[in-house]
């Protein structure tokens, strides 16, 4: 996972079922009038709860501020401990919530189904979650012009914990008692106290970034899972022939040494030659760590570094004659990964299913409703990313377990839709995913959901991502 860091910026909570498009909010206590100018409305925001009112149009404080240094991937669940020691600051462009009201609110006549999202939406770590309550919004938006699921509309609660773990324990306890969610859809967090609560409460969390499901629990996952996400990279070495295979990580977080483990255990069982090395961010040149690898014939280098060094290390390793394959893993890749010529065969995995594709009617669906919803959102380097179709698949598995559930307002209906689902790839979007075992609606706090084993791969092709060269679909697994 690719992560960035980000300073302290400012939280917000949004309630909303109305179809709107995005845009960046005006200050805290203001709105946006119908020609875009903000205006002052109602009373100030209560900040020590931000939560809105249940009648006036939700607001957030602009929040795009700080100064950017880069990016970091580690494997998955080691990537998010990393956050919290990620040095320096970026500027956030996380894009926000819908702005204003349109009057005219989507989904049947029956009672809401109330969802919550929570993320570090600002502070450091906060671009990794960049486009994903993006995602869910164009899913929310999208299902309720259809009209809702089963005539019930989906109302989204939407809470930045900022990096807290503290408030976030504290908000999803809020939306558990006063607003009585029956699901949190969610990305990764380095703030994730609030799962060993909400199992205990029976409710499901619900997530696309591979990082629930790592501890007994209604923790589930709509995506690839964790174990098989981290051996991802050395899966493709293996894929394109390779026999040997590196792990380049940065020096400075000292943790992020210990995501060398799986990869080496990985490359070793798929019969490849591992080396690794940890290279600090700060060095002025990567010449002598690149001449290492030629010489010892390293067909794979993985690129699991701050972005900044990711990008240079490649272009000295280029500037010495040496082409490995380059690999990466992300949910956040910038678009400098497809302008560094150095890069152009870079191949990354993801969790789900490409969030530029459109080849089937699943995915179609999912454009379509960008270009509803997000019209500007192919403009936005941070936001168009792979969060977006990751949330959009876990909002859609929530749709299908729903739709399922005799009433999709009660959680032991909804628990029941999500028991169905078996072996489903909901179209192409997801990998093959199963949630139904005896435990989970009989003894959900010992609940481990069934691992998916299949993750997505795109590669570089001249500035463009694509399928993998040889590859007729962005489908591919790791082995047991």
């Amino acid at each position: 996972m690719r992560l960035h860091c980000h300073p302290a910026a400012a939280r917000y909570r949004l309630d909303s079922t109305t179809t709107q498009p995005f845009a960046t909010f005006p200050p805290a206590g203001r709105h946006l009038a119908p020609t875009g100018e903000p205006v002052t409305t109602g009373a100030p925001i209560d900040h020590g709860d931000r939560r809105e009112e249940r009648d006036r149009v939700p607001v957030m404080r602009n929040m795009r501020r700080g100064l950017r240094i880069g990016t970091v991937s580690v494997s998955l669940l080691l990537a998010m401990s990393c956050v919290a020691a990620c040095s320096g600051s970026s500027k956030d462009k996380s894009g926000g919530a819908p702005a204003g009201a349109s009057g005219t609110s989507g989904g049947g006549s029956k009672a809401p189904i109330v969802i919550g999202n929570i993320g570090t939406y600002s502070g450091v770590g906060s671009s990794s979650q960049g486009g994903y309550r993006q995602g869910l919004q164009a899913w929310m938006n999208a299902t309720n012009d259809a009209g809702g699921i089963n005539g019930h509309p989906i109302k989204l609660i939407t809470v930045d914990d900022a990096g807290n773990p503290t408030t976030a324990l504290t908000e999803v306890q809020k939306m558990v008692t006063n607003d009585h969610i029956v699901a949190l859809l969610s990305p990764a967090s380095a703030t994730t106290a609030y799962m060993s609560y909400l199992s205990g409460m029976g409710i499901p969390a619900i997530t696309a970034s591979g990082f629930y499901g790592i501890s007994p629990g209604l923790t589930l996952n709509a995506s690839t899972s964790l174990l098989a996400f981290s051996k991802a990279e050395a899966t493709l070495a293996k894929l394109n022939g390779k026999t040997s295979y590196a792990d380049i990580y940065c020096a400075e977080v000292t943790i992020c040494k210990s995501s060398d483990a799986s990869q080496k255990a990985e490359a070793e069982k798929l019969g490849m030659k591992f080396v690794s090395f940890a290279q600090a961010a700060s060095a002025s040149s990567y010449t002598a760590a690149c001449l290492q690898l030629k010489a010892a014939g390293i067909q794979a280098v993985a690129l699991n570094g701050f972005t900044d060094m990711d990008l240079r290390f490649a272009k000295d390793c280029v500037q010495q004659g040496y082409h490995p394959l380059w690999l990466t893993v992300g949910t956040a890749l910038t678009p400098a990964f497809l302008s560094t010529p150095a890069l152009s065969g870079l191949q990354a995995a993801l969790l789900d299913f490409p969030w530029f594709e459109d080849d089937s009617p699943a995915t179609s669906a999912f454009q379509a409703a960008l270009t509803k919803y997000l019209p500007d959102i192919k403009s936005d380097a941070l936001n168009y990313s792979p969060n977006l179709s990751a949330a959009y698949a876990a909002g859609m598995v929530f749709t299908k377990a729903a739709t399922s559930a005799p009433d999709p307002t009660n959680v032991k209906d909804l628990l029941g839709g999500l028991a169905k689902i078996t072996a489903d790839d909901f179209g192409g979007l997801t990998p093959p995913l199963t949630f139904g075992t005896p435990d989970l609606l009989s003894n959900p706090s010992k609940y481990v959901q069934p691992q998916a084993n299949c993750f997505f791969a795109i590669e570089n092709q001249n500035g463009v991502w694509g399928k993998v060269t040889g590859q007729s679909t962005y489908s591919a697994c790791v082995k047991d």
